[in-house]
């Protein structure tokens, strides 16, 4: 597997001093030892509360956000809250997607459903390969809701590397989110 544009980000991340990860499918083939499909880009994961230290350490990007698909400026000193959790930047030829997590103490939620939630030591997990990635539990909840091609290669590439409280979490997320998902009995 060729981590080679990995590592290209997480150098990026060399001075944000705050948790972070690579998330969507990048972090199930990473936690599943192999580059399985093409990815598109690389999603870098961060803690909602940290995004004002993240943003400082990239104040030389651009930065935009979509609200409703209308893209908006992330400005330098503006917060965003939810619904918005994700952010374009750009940089010379250099870009990057950073997403927000939501956390509460010690606790990650879903976004989508509050109730669902997991310890927050266990949303960024550190890999053999030295990379950390978003728990696959979790990136593969974030995947259920609108499933395409990409995200049932996905699902297949990462379940046989999943922890069983991994595998066990996602099920009990998947049926308080969506109790018919085809996911279900799989885990």
């Amino acid at each position: 597997m060729s981590l080679v544009p990995l590592r290209q980000y997480q150098a990026l991340m060399k001075d944000f001093h705050a948790p972070w990860c690579i998330g969507g499918g990048w972090a199930c083939d990473v936690w599943a030892g192999r580059e399985s499909r093409y990815h598109a880009d690389v999603d870098i994961v961060i803690w909602r509360q940290d995004q004002t230290a993240f943003r400082s350490c990239f104040a030389d990007w651009q930065w935009q956000t979509f609200v409703n698909g209308v893209p908006r400026p992330w400005l330098a000193q503006a917060r965003l809250e939810l619904p918005v959790h994700n952010a374009h930047g750009q940089n010379g030829r250099q870009t990057m997607e950073v997403l927000m997590i939501e956390r509460e103490g010690d606790v990650w939620w879903y976004r989508r459903n509050p109730q669902v939630r997991m310890p927050a030591s266990e949303a960024m997990l550190m890999t053999s390969s030295g990379l950390p990635v978003l728990n696959p539990a979790i990136a593969l909840l974030f995947k259920s809701k609108r499933i395409q091609e990409k995200d049932r290669h996905d699902f297949e590439t990462v379940l046989p590397a999943m922890r069983l409280q991994d595998r066990r979490w996602l099920k009990q997320a998947l049926l308080a989110a969506d109790p018919d998902h085809e996911w279900i009995d799989r885990l």
